[in-house]
């Protein structure tokens, strides 16, 4: 009657381990005696098979490690001397761990006390259950697999991100004394000009392509090298601007499919157009990120980001042949750009 009772307990873990593949244990243990260290290893090795589980013989195949140690069920007192334990309270102790071998971590720890290895034979089965119960169910372990997928996508040591961006040019034109009315390009003396042709704000939108290598020093700190190609030029023409320069990103990890990542950013133009007579080299600015994971390591990169000339652009008169003074005019430049890449990781954190 307690058999059956007991295989009654035990029947949802007999058909859930049936149905797992990767549940493999490997037994070792320790004993008193030789025979003691036999009967426990063949029996809890018969009442592992009789469940379903996979006892093999190496280790390093296993999940998950068995490990029994039997010793003398002793009292200590506080001066240190032992004692046999009464005998009702049984000779020995068996001790019952089950380790995972990924990690060595110990997930369950249980003792039973007894006198005689015949006893074990009703109890073998229970506290081989009782020691494997935390092994988790197949569902659990995909969700645990699931889980570290979602999260290793954004704890990547490095990132190579491309991107396609549209970028749209401001060129902000500035009042100056040596403009007619401060706005106006002229022909003859600036007191009495022969003609006058009024200048206004500029601006320029043609795509453009970034790319980056991104290092994640901290989990949620980022430095990222980039290096951007601009298509056109301020009079309209069809050439390659280029720029380099670094983003350094904030990460904000707070959804399992999105990283936000708000960023400050500094360029330096690595090429200045014939349209202007100084272009000031470097700029700065912010942007913010956003990043949707598109698989353990990929994700679909949006972007939208802002950058300010770090001083005046000094840009040729267009109109000389008719206006030649002044020769040069001064603008600022915002630029306003949008993007989408994507970006993928390398090197995993842990």
């Amino acid at each position: 009657m307690k058999k059956f009772v007991l295989l009654i307990f035990l029947l949802p873990c007999i058909l859930t381990a049936q149905n797992v593949q990767n549940r493999s244990i490997y037994i070792e243990g320790t004993a008193q005696t030789p025979s003691q260290r036999t009967f426990f290893a063949d029996n809890f090795r018969m009442e592992g098979e009789a469940l379903g589980y996979n006892i093999v013989s190496d280790r390093a195949s296993a999940g998950y490690t068995l490990r029994f140690n039997v010793v003398l069920n002793v009292i200590t007192y506080s001066d240190g001397t032992t004692e046999p334990a009464p005998p009702e309270e049984g000779r020995y102790i068996l001790f019952l761990s089950l380790i995972r071998n990924s990690d060595d971590y110990e997930m369950s720890n249980i003792g039973f006390a007894f006198t005689e290895v015949s006893e074990m034979y009703d109890y073998n089965q229970y506290l081989f259950f009782r020691s494997v119960i935390s092994i988790p169910p197949p569902e659990a372990a995909a969700l645990a697999r699931q889980r570290d997928a979602n999260e290793n996508w954004q704890n990547y040591f490095l990132y190579f991100r491309v991107a396609l961006n549209y970028p749209i040019r401001f060129y902000i034109l500035q009042q100056s004394p040596d403009l007619i009315g401060g706005i106006g390009v002229y022909d003859g003396p600036f007191l009495s000009p022969t003609r006058v042709a009024p200048m206004d704000h500029k601006f320029l939108a043609l795509p453009g392509a970034s790319i980056g290598l991104e290092f994640q020093v901290l989990n949620v700190l980022s430095i990222e090298p980039v290096f951007n190609v601009l298509l056109g030029d301020f009079s309209q023409q069809m050439v390659f601007n280029m720029e380099a320069g670094a983003l350094v990103k904030y990460n904000i990890k707070n959804f399992n499919d999105l990283v936000l990542s708000p960023y400050g950013s500094f360029m330096y133009s690595l090429t200045q157009s014939e349209d202007f007579d100084d272009y000031p080299k470097m700029s700065a600015g912010a942007g913010i990120m956003f990043s949707f994971r598109t698989g353990e390591a990929g994700s679909l990169v949006f972007d939208i980001g802002y950058q300010y000339r770090l001083g005046l652009i000094n840009a040729y008169n267009p109109h000389q042949n008719l206006f030649p003074h002044p020769p040069t005019i001064s603008y600022q430049n915002h630029t306003i750009s949008i993007g989408l890449g994507y970006r993928h990781g390398f090197f995993l954190r842990r």
